[in-house]
């Protein structure tokens, strides 16, 4: 589990108690690495969403993505990320 590699104390945690701390582990490691932490702070305009949902939707993303990502699916996520 990735969630033990990063946190030592969670070696001993049930798969589902490291597999739910994951993502703030992610969170944590991002801000210590000074990562922009959502999409307007890399300079992407809320105005821009959903030219960008159109362009992922029709590349080439869903030849290979095991669970076929439709314009709607890709703007919900970009929003997550704004």
């Amino acid at each position: 589990m990735v969630a033990r590699i990063f946190e030592p104390r969670l070696i001993s945690a049930p798969e589902e108690t490291a597999a739910l701390e994951l993502p703030n582990i992610i969170r944590r490691l991002l801000a210590d690495l000074e990562f922009p932490q959502n999409l307007e702070l890399v300079g992407v305009k809320e105005d821009d969403l959903v030219d960008i949902a159109k362009d992922c939707a029709q590349s080439w993303y869903n030849d290979f993505n095991p669970r076929y990502t439709t314009e709607k699916d890709y703007l919900e996520m970009l929003k997550q990320s704004f």
